[in-house]
């Protein structure tokens, strides 16, 4: 489901129970991410406004969990009281929240998916700085998926195991991954690189907000250091968000150290080492000076490890999304008995929502089978190195074989 599919119907949703005395829902507002010459790394964006008791959203869409995330909000009177409020499915969601001491809230987390940010003042309105900060992508750390150095005994007792290990893996993969799960077309898009189209929210009332995206804050935060002076504890938020930009070589532990938004977001993280994973012997000894056969199967390898990481990417927005529907539809049955025509209406939604599923579950499998190709392609290319330097032509019947179908099992909804 694309983000504006997502909005439409968290919003709709929650229309279904208001009645028509009722106050219309406040507008949310999408944070268009910059790249900045002032942010060493990642991208951020600055909303300058002046809040009260009703509140402003806004929200971070299409995060990935191996980005670390920084939402912070600051007043420019160290003793303004203005509540940062987190939430992920619904605007009434109260995952993280805080109030502002000594001038400034702030949250260090990773995600899956998105993030609904509320800024509400205590008592009469506040002037507020909100500032969201979304790193790179950390690279996991390398992991060898090659077993160097296999000898002939070792490698026919492999073989003579291996219908029992197909067999296993079989059982393994059923009771592990049998459950069904759903995966959003625009999830779908993330995992392959491409950008997934989200129409830009409406410009905030001049009244209340100035503009959160485009040409007025291009550049701004270039300003901002020169203004701290004005910004009052703002400077000391924007001097965390430059310094968690420049993270370097120690990005990977800077992001280990976000901790997660929602329980759930833990297993979306990346596994490269699943349990009951085959091993991949292979003759050439992988020596870190080298053996003639390394560079062959370094190449080969690091193409193997890059599709796997690109699969794990599309569980984790398989599995996010998949969670995301099960909840927005749970909500909906729930809250739709409250009165005959939202039942009518939720029930025509409904039948809305399950037909996108049925495409969500159809665009996955073609992603996935396509990745599957190029995971084949990179066992093919360690067979070929098998083949030239040991002359073992038959390496994937072998070996490749059964961690392919490993894969092609976990993958598989």
């Amino acid at each position: 489901m694309t983000l504006a599919g997502r909005i439409s119907l968290g919003l709709g949703i929650c229309l279904l129970t208001t009645t028509p005395a009722r106050a219309a829902e406040p507008k949310a507002y999408r944070l268009e991410l910059q790249k900045s010459p002032a942010i060493k790394s990642g991208r951020i964006a600055i909303v300058k406004g002046n809040s009260d008791p009703g509140g402003h959203r806004f929200m971070l869409d299409n995060l990935t969990i191996l980005q670390p995330v920084t939402i912070a909000v600051a007043t420019l009177g160290t003793d303004d009281q203005v509540d940062l409020v987190l939430g992920r499915d619904r605007w009434d969601e109260r995952i993280k929240a805080a109030t502002t001491a000594h001038g400034v809230a702030a949250f260090h987390v990773k995600t899956q998916g998105e993030i609904r940010v509320v800024v509400n003042a205590k008592g009469e309105p506040k002037k507020y700085l909100l500032m969201a900060w979304v790193g790179d992508p950390v690279k996991l750390p390398r992991r060898s998926v090659l077993k160097g150095g296999a000898n002939t005994a070792s490698s026919r007792r492999w073989i003579w195991i291996g219908g029992g290990i197909v067999a296993l893996i079989a059982i393994a993969a059923f009771v592990a991954f049998g459950r069904k799960r759903t995966l959003g077309a625009a999830g779908v898009a993330l995992a392959i690189g491409a950008s997934a189209s989200v129409p830009s929210a409406q410009e905030p009332a001049a009244t209340t907000m100035e503009g959160a995206r485009g040409g007025e804050w291009s550049g701004r935060i270039e300003q901002l250091e020169n203004e701290a002076s004005s910004l009052g504890n703002a400077s000391q938020a924007l001097g965390f968000l430059t310094g968690a930009s420049s993270l370097g070589e120690n990005a990977y532990n800077a992001w280990r150290a976000h901790e997660d938004f929602t329980p759930e977001d833990g297993a979306y993280e990346p596994n490269l080492d699943p349990n009951g994973l085959p091993d991949l012997p292979v003759g050439c000894g992988m020596g870190a000076t080298g053996d003639a056969c390394t560079a062959c199967y370094a190449t080969a390898q690091d193409h193997l490890v890059g599709m796997m990481g690109l699969l794990e990417q599309l569980r984790a927005l398989y599995d996010s999304t998949k969670r995301y529907n099960d909840a927005m539809v749970s909500f909906g049955d729930s809250t739709s008995s409250i009165h005959a025509v939202s039942g009518l209406a939720w029930q025509a939604e409904r039948r809305t929502i399950l037909q996108t599923f049925a495409h969500f579950e159809q665009t996955y499998e073609e992603k996935r089978r396509g990745m599957m190709g190029s995971l084949r392609r990179a066992l093919d290319e360690i067979g070929s190195c098998e083949r030239d330097y040991f002359n073992n032509p038959d390496w994937y019947s072998r070996y490749g074989f059964i961690y392919y179908q490993f894969m092609d099992s976990r993958y598989k909804h």
